[in-house]
């Protein structure tokens, strides 16, 4: 019998996830009639641009040559303010889900500010203020 436990892996890059294990989670192929394994209940015939009129669900800013690209630009690096810290699910061994992450030293490129909840943070506990994770994609916004 299978062990149901899931152990949780945090690396500094993707270069350390196989690209063929990375895009298996990011870009899933979906099975036949799946209508891209979405609202598998909506009719096929469907309003033209419906999301469930996709024939593909490939997404390049989720794939493992994206954040490899980033990260070996330099783009996504902890001088930038992205220190990759890709998640990792693990199942007997296997890579059962990915999540990329960054350890981020700014509020730089978010939508929402964060500086005042980083100040008050900063005061309260003696902390860097700009020190936060972001389960977030750079430069794809």
């Amino acid at each position: 019998m299978a062990s149901s436990e899931i152990i949780l892996e945090a690396v500094s890059s993707v270069s350390q996830i196989p690209a063929a294990d990375w895009d298996a989670c990011a870009n899933p192929r979906p099975g036949p009639g799946a209508r891209n394994g979405l609202d598998r209940s909506a009719s096929p015939h469907t309003i033209n641009n419906s999301c469930t009129d996709l024939t593909s669900s490939y997404n390049p800013f989720v794939s493992h040559a994206f954040f490899l690209a980033l990260e070996a630009s330099g783009s996504a690096c902890a001088r930038t303010g992205w220190g990759p810290r890709h998640l990792l699910a693990r199942r007997d061994g296997a890579i059962a889900g990915i999540v990329p992450c960054f350890l981020k030293s700014h509020s730089q490129g978010e939508y929402v500010f964060d500086r005042g909840w980083a100040s008050a943070r900063a005061w309260s506990m003696s902390v860097s203020a700009a020190r936060s994770r972001a389960d977030s994609l750079p430069y794809a916004g």
